[in-house]
């Protein structure tokens, strides 16, 4: 009995307490600005330009669409009385009841187990406190509750809670979720559908259907339950209703395209101007972004990636970039397949994976420049390189060894042992300055295996490596925005692009004219038909298979594709790019029609067939012996 007695003063006094607070509320913060209930501004949201000067998306927080409550149907609303608050039509804005009753709760639990927060607290809530769960801050939403009852009617206060109430996954207000879970507007909504609704606003990221199905499906129930105890549906149809699936209509994200590239934008505007500024701000952006080049990259993505998995690896993921040869702006990028909001993880920019044969590329443009020729011959036999006080002895793919090749040969065909060679006979120092030139992560000590691309890199790293070749020597960064303005017009921000020099056009000639072999041979093996334009591609495969890596360009845009699980696990055995990421590559380049369709090379260079294991000079041999390079 003392222990009671105990608890029940306590009650009292802060019964007491929170009477006095709400008094001296109801007195002292009638300046709250209620008005903002009704309009509300949420800033004017920043847009995104594409290549064209087209918006393809925008950055606001709030993507509410106002219903007025006549267009909400009762059995929707009688939903979110029997959830949230079902004596709201009778308190006057704080339910003295629900007080009591979790003040037990809390005292008997010993924590706050309990809240009792009305639909008209809740909106006070919303939009002018915090989610503190402090007493101060309680007592303020009361306060604020009884000076919102004193200046709003029922219908109003109801109207702008479902329209401000948030739903999981940047969905705001009834009309958009309505639209977003049935495509169906807020009229349309049925009871079982309106207890849904009403379900996810307890916890958003635990109700969420988009997110959690099952356990939105089983509060809906509960839901349903209450508004049969209610008297607002019978007995039969609350059993008949929670029998329903929820039936949400699965789809992409919607709201904007290219939601990787969007996610990229938004880290580095932060980084400019603040989270605020980017939602609020008006910020007008031009991106580089082209929505067709898009499209196109995403529907073969899409549709390979699904085949990749059913038949070879179910967990495999992967990504797409596309740049602009001459200026390195990305016209189109993947971050990955699925829903952006369940897998925003960006792999084009934050995956990083060893790059294997890609490597190469930089290992014979170097040994180009220091005078060596693709004519050249190297013997492909067993060796052994002794690096410190440890021995390694390379292997090719195959585990064969051809005897004597040319470099042509070496590079067109991906031939480990002479890379190796190569790169030892050249200076592995020269070799990694180059890769340090395409802004490649490389480390300060020169391993051997380093030849073979024992090095991690991003998506966007490996496109402006190769895109070097393309560009006559030159590195230009891959970049997204090419300015920003603010909401007056004023230009805020211009990008100054990233472009050196790093080869000469004569020896970026020269490797490009041998990475053409390899599209040749898959065209003369009639596994694809010939691209009405010249390309120039090289193939990237690690060990086990875990990373597959295709990276080619026409005289126009240069795109890198890899295909691997995000564990880094093996995508299985023999497992190779030409299954992997070229049918997605080959089908995106079908789509693309550049205005220019041949190479330009470095005009001193002659053309010349040779025979690709001795390097002689002939113009007679079949297809499968020759290749032609430029001297």
């Amino acid at each position: 009995m003392p222990r009671f007695f105990y608890y029940a003063l306590i009650l009292l006094i802060l019964i007491s307490i929170g009477c006095l607070a709400i008094t001296v509320g109801i007195l002292y913060h009638t300046q709250v600005d209620v008005v903002a209930l009704v309009h509300y501004d949420p800033g004017t949201p920043s847009v995104l330009l594409d290549d064209q000067g087209e918006v393809w998306a925008q950055f606001a927080i709030d993507r509410r669409e106002p219903v007025t409550i006549d267009q909400v149907p009762i059995h929707v609303i009688n939903a979110f009385l029997a959830a949230e608050d079902w004596t709201f039509f009778s308190h006057h804005g704080i339910s003295y009841k629900g007080i009591i009753r979790s003040l037990f709760a809390n005292l008997y639990y010993g924590r706050r187990a309990q809240g009792a927060s009305t639909i008209t607290q809740q909106l006070v809530k919303l939009l002018f406190l915090d989610s503190s769960k402090t007493f101060t801050r309680k007592i303020k939403e009361q306060c604020y509750a009884l000076v919102v009852e004193y200046n709003y009617t029922k219908e109003q206060i109801l109207e702008m809670y479902l329209n401000h109430i948030y739903f999981g996954c940047g969905i705001y207000g009834i009309k958009a979720a309505a639209r977003r879970f049935w495509n169906c507007s807020v009229t349309e909504l049925s009871i079982e559908q309106g207890a849904a609704l009403a379900a996810v606003i307890r916890s958003p990221g635990t109700y969420c259907p988009l997110l959690h199905l099952s356990s939105c499906q089983n509060r809906r129930n509960l839901i349903l339950k209450n508004m049969s105890n209610l008297g607002f549906i019978d007995f039969d149809m609350c059993a008949e209703l929670q029998s329903k699936p929820l039936a949400i209509i699965e789809t992409v994200d919607t709201d904007f395209v290219a939601p990787h590239f969007k996610h990229m934008i938004v880290k580095q505007l932060k980084s400019l101007y603040g989270t605020s500024v980017i939602y609020k701000g008006g910020l007008v952006v031009q991106t580089t972004l082209n929505q067709a080049m898009q499209k196109s990259a995403q529907e073969s993505f899409d549709c390979h990636i699904h085949k990749i998995r059913d038949l070879i690896s179910s967990q495999a993921q992967g990504a797409l970039v596309s740049i602009e040869a001459r200026t390195g702006k990305i016209k189109a990028l993947i971050g990955g397949q699925g829903l952006f909001k369940l897998s925003p993880f960006n792999r084009a920019e934050q995956a990083y994976r060893q790059i294997g044969s890609l490597f190469k590329i930089l290992v014979y443009a170097q040994a180009v420049d220091s005078g060596l020729t693709f004519d050249m011959t190297s013997v492909d036999q067993p060796i052994t390189v002794k690096y410190q006080t440890q021995k390694w002895s390379p292997r090719n793919w195959d585990d064969r060894f051809e005897g004597q090749v040319t470099l042509a040969h070496a590079l067109s065909r991906s031939n480990n042992i002479i890379a190796v060679k190569t790169f030892l006979h050249v200076g592995p120092r020269k070799i990694l300055q180059l890769a340090r030139d395409c802004n490649l992560p490389v480390p300060n000590f020169a391993y051997p295996s380093l030849a073979l691309g024992c090095i991690d890199c991003n998506l966007t790293q490996v496109v402006g490596m190769f895109n070097v070749i393309v560009n006559k020597g030159i590195y230009v960064k891959p970049y997204s925005i090419e300015w920003i303005k603010d909401k007056n017009g004023r230009k805020i921000w211009q990008v100054v692009p990233e472009c050196k020099s790093i080869l000469s056009w004569k020896t970026s000639s020269q490797v490009g004219k041998v990475l053409e072999a390899s599209i040749k041979r898959i065209y003369q093996a009639a596994i694809c038909k010939p691209l009405p334009f010249d390309v120039m591609t090289k193939t990237g495969t690690t060990n086990q298979s875990r990373t597959c890596w295709y990276v080619g360009a026409n005289p126009e845009i240069t795109t890198a594709v890899y295909i691997g699980c995000d564990n880094n696990q093996s995508l299985g055995e023999n497992v190779y790019p030409l299954r992997t990421a070229f049918p997605i590559w080959y089908r995106y380049y079908s789509t693309l029609k550049p205005m220019h369709r041949v190479f330009e090379y470095e005009p001193s260079l002659q053309t010349i067939s040779i025979d690709q294991y001795t390097g002689a000079k002939s113009d007679d041999l079949d297809f499968a012996r020759s290749i032609t390079i430029l001297k």
